[in-house]
């Protein structure tokens, strides 16, 4: 049984066989109340954007990003990130730009003055943005960066730029103001949010694991299409498939070298 963190009707069209499920975003969530202070800091703003890209305090473009938020005043910069707690900065923060856990990435995403999401075309990221119908910049085209960007384009919910270097463009702020004032990537995410909001992905999941142990089958191994780690359900470890190849590899090289050893 595989588990795919897809929302049919998002996706491009693809062929799935039987045992391939669409359960939608497991991380997406309705918001809670966010604590005083970034409150207070949203608040002054009218349009809020929120930046869930991963290590982007080590891109060598930073500084120029930071220097870019000082010259838009109007706009309040969140950047979901664990990577300020205990780290000293080189340069000053505007104060129109706020630091805040990435735990709290769906409370921010779904306050309604957050008008737009940046990411590096992280799958989770973009199902969660859409979850709370805000368009997303995806930046970057490595790996499935590229197709997950094209995606959003080909819905009217996003905008793709393939360099990650563009963070730190006129363009990149060119492209931003475009997404924030044409409310047709609003009203498109928020058609998708609709979609992604109907299915309830753990609930999803549990319900086929569920069906496959009542028809009695005795072990089941469950794999996601698009990440790593693992999840624990009531009833099974959904494991993944990374972890199992990287196994069987370690046991296969551990008896390779132990006949090399025993030759010598």
């Amino acid at each position: 049984l595989y588990l795919a963190e897809c929302v049919t009707g998002f996706n491009y069209p693809e062929y799935h066989p039987p045992n391939v499920i669409d359960i939608g975003s497991m991380f997406a969530k309705k918001p809670q109340k966010l604590e005083i202070d970034p409150l207070k800091f949203m608040d002054k703003y009218q349009n809020i954007v929120y930046f869930g890209v991963r290590g982007l305090e080590d891109c060598v473009e930073f500084p120029f990003v930071i220097e870019k938020f000082k010259n838009r005043s109007d706009i309040g910069f969140v950047i979901a990130s664990d990577y300020y707690k205990g780290h000293s900065f080189d340069y000053t923060y505007p104060y129109n730009l706020y630091y805040i856990s990435s735990a709290y990435a769906n409370d921010i995403l779904g306050h309604p003055r957050t008008s737009a999401a940046i990411t590096y075309g992280d799958w989770e990221m973009i199902l969660e943005s859409l979850y709370h119908g805000v368009p997303v910049i995806s930046v970057g085209h490595s790996f499935d960066r590229g197709t997950n960007g094209k995606l959003l384009e080909y819905h009217g919910a996003g905008i793709f730029m393939s360099s990650e270097c563009d963070i730190a463009s006129e363009k990149f702020f060119v492209n931003l103001d475009k997404l924030i004032n044409n409310p047709s990537y609003r009203r498109n995410a928020l058609k998708i949010s609709t979609v992604i909001q109907e299915k309830n992905a753990n609930a999803t999941a549990k319900e086929w694991i569920d069906y496959y142990f009542d028809h009695g089958v005795a072990e089941l191994v469950v794999r996601d299409y698009h990440h790593k780690g693992s999840i624990r359900f009531d009833r099974i470890l959904v494991a993944f498939e990374p972890f199992f190849i990287m196994g069987i590899g370690s046991l296969l090289l551990y008896f390779i070298m132990k006949k090399i050893l025993k030759i010598f």
